[in-house]
C-alpha cells in the first residue's frame, strides 16, 4: 500500500531507494571531505588538525548517522558531550559546520540545512601570557649568555629574537627566506602565511637582528637548520633553555592550571607592548596580520590602558585648573 501511495504521489520508490543508498554516513562524508577539500586546498598543519578532530571526536561519536539525517539536536548532544574539553569541542564543531556546508554544495544535504547552525559554543578560558619588562630583561640576558657560551644554534637564538621584536608566528620566522626580506624598505614580504600574503613592518631592532644573521650559500632560508638547504625545524628545545636560564615561572591560567611560557606568548607580548604604547586595536591587528577584528579583540583590555592614562591626565589638569582659579579668587 505504501508503495502504491508513493506512486500515486508521483514518486519513484526504486529511484528513492537508489538515492538513499548513495547518501553517505557522517564518517564516509568526513573521509570524502578530507580527500576532496581539506588535503587538496589547505596547508599540512591544518590538514593534521582537521584529521585529528575528525578521527578523535566526529567519527567515533556521530559517524554512524546518515549525513542527510543528522539533526541539530544530535549535533548539540555531540557538542555537549565534549564539555570537559571546551576548546576541542568548539574546534570540532567548527570542522563539522564547514563539512556540512561543503556537503550542501555537493548534494549530500539540502541547501540551508546545516545541522550545526545556531548551536552556541562553549566559553573558552584565555591562554594568553604576557612577559613584563623585568621578564623581558631576563630573557634578553639569557639569550646573550647562551650565545656567548656557544651552547645552542645561533640561528635558533636569532629566531627567538625576531619573534620578540616582530610579533610573527613561529612558522613565519622559521620558513622566512632572504628573497622575502626587504631591509631597505623595512619589510618582510611573506608570500604564504597562515592568513595568506602578508607584509610585516620591521622596527629598528628587528632590522639589526636580520643584518647580523649570516647568509649561508645554497640555503635560501634566514633561520638555517642542520640539513643542507633546509630551515630550522623546531626551536622549542632552544626556547626551553632560554626560559629556564631566564627563570620564567609558570603562570596560573584562568582555569587555575599552571601554564609555562610558550613561544606563541612572545607574539602576545609584542601585541601587549604595542597596546601599552597607545596602539589602537585595528593597528595591533594590522601589525599581527589578523584578518578578523574579533581575533584582535582579546587585547581590548590592554589597549584601554593608554586611554585610562589620558583620562587621568585630563582629570588632573582640570582639577589643577579649578583649584588654582579657586585660590586666585
Amino acid at each position: 500500500m505504501r508503495r502504491l501511495g508513493e506512486i500515486a504521489r508521483g514518486l519513484d520508490p526504486s529511484e528513492e531507494a537508489r538515492r538513499s543508498k548513495n547518501i553517505p554516513t557522517v564518517a564516509a562524508l568526513a573521509d570524502e571531505f578530507m580527500a576532496r577539500h581539506i588535503k587538496a586546498k589547505l596547508k599540512p598543519k591544518t590538514v593534521r588538525h582537521y584529521h585529528s578532530l575528525i578521527e578523535t571526536y566526529i567519527k567515533p561519536m556521530i559517524g554512524k548517522y546518515r549525513a542527510d539525517e543528522l539533526t541539530n539536536s544530535q549535533v548539540e548532544t555531540f557538542h555537549n558531550g565534549l564539555s570537559q574539553t571546551p576548546f576541542q569541542a568548539n574546534r570540532a564543531l567548527a570542522v563539522l559546520s564547514k563539512m556540512f556546508s561543503w556537503a550542501e554544495k555537493h548534494g549530500h544535504r539540502a541547501k540551508g540545512s546545516n545541522p550545526v547552525k545556531g548551536i552556541e559554543r562553549f566559553p573558552e578560558q584565555a591562554r594568553d601570557r604576557f612577559l613584563n619588562d623585568e621578564e623581558l630583561l631576563r630573557v634578553g640576558g639569557a639569550i646573550d649568555e647562551l650565545e656567548k657560551e656557544d651552547l645552542v644554534s645561533p640561528f635558533a637564538l636569532s629566531a627567538i629574537r625576531l619573534l620578540i621584536f616582530t610579533g610573527c608566528r613561529v612558522s613565519e620566522i622559521l620558513t622566512l627566506k632572504w628573497q622575502d626580506v626587504a631591509l631597505d624598505r623595512g619589510l618582510l614580504l611573506l608570500p604564504d602565511s597562515k592568513t595568506g600574503r602578508k607584509v610585516i613592518h620591521l622596527n629598528g631592532a628587528a632590522i639589526d637582528i636580520l643584518k647580523n644573521i649570516p647568509r649561508i650559500s645554497n640555503n635560501p632560508f634566514v633561520i638555517v637548520g642542520n640539513k643542507q638547504g633546509h630551515h630550522f625545524e623546531n626551536i622549542n628545545k632552544v626556547w626551553c633553555k632560554v626560559r629556564d636560564r631566564a627563570g620564567l615561572e609558570a603562570g596560573e591560567s584562568a582555569s587555575g592550571q599552571l601554564q609555562q611560557v610558550r613561544l606563541h606568548d612572545l607574539r602576545h607580548t609584542f601585541a601587549s607592548m604595542a597596546a601599552a604604547g597607545g596602539a589602537s586595536l585595528p593597528m595591533i591587528g594590522k601589525l599581527l596580520g589578523h584578518t578578523q577584528a574579533q581575533t584582535t579583540a582579546r587585547y581590548a583590555h590592554l589597549a584601554a590602558d593608554p586611554l585610562r592614562e589620558v583620562n587621568e591626565k585630563a582629570g588632573s589638569a582640570i582639577s589643577k585648573a579649578m583649584t588654582t582659579k579657586g585660590k586666585a579668587k
